[in-house]
């Protein structure tokens, strides 16, 4: 049996109020919430799969129940209450998705700060700036930090001006 059937499967015959509880429960699944009963997390996590996709479809919420219908083989009755569990929360689920899809294992640089101390050399030989860098992502967390002289200093920033051109030609390109 395909994976869309068995959802449809698992649902046949369940009750109305039984199929709300694990619609919602689907929801608070993507909200990262407590998903209710270990025993139902098998149809909840399926569930959740087929809320994210209405989602990632675009999907109005008057179409979420006939698609659920159509790519889950949701029995009918169960398709309209796992819609309703979803329009309950759209804006939650939406958003939560929205940050899921934009996330990575890697973390996200908030801030950036720098300090210039200028070493006095002896003699003849001047004075040499060392820049002191500190990254924080976006809790404020401290990410690195690092100190450089001048001619590294400009090296990382034409680097990362050319990363920044390089985005500007690759939107040109997919456009």
């Amino acid at each position: 049996m395909a994976p869309k059937a068995k959802l449809g499967a698992a649902l046949e015959g369940v009750d109305g109020k039984e199929t709300m509880a694990l619609g919602e429960a689907a929801v608070r699944l993507l909200l990262g919430e407590d998903s209710g009963r270990p025993e139902d997390g098998r149809v909840v996590a399926s569930l959740a799969g087929a809320i994210a996709g209405a989602c990632r479809e675009g999907l109005p919420d008057e179409e979420v129940a006939p698609y659920l219908r159509s790519e889950h083989l949701l029995p009918p009755g169960a398709a309209d209450r796992v819609a309703e569990a979803l329009k309950a929360n759209r804006p939650r689920v939406q958003r939560a998705l929205d940050e899921a899809s934009g996330s990575t294992c890697l973390p996200r640089l908030g801030s950036a700060t720098w300090r210039l101390d200028v070493v006095r050399k002896g003699g003849d030989r001047g004075v040499e700036p060392v820049f002191h860098v500190s990254l924080a992502d976006v809790r404020g967390e401290g990410l690195s930090s690092f100190a450089c002289n001048m001619e590294e200093m400009q090296d990382l920033v034409a680097t990362l001006k050319d990363a920044c051109l390089s985005m500007g030609r690759n939107e040109t390109f997919g456009a």
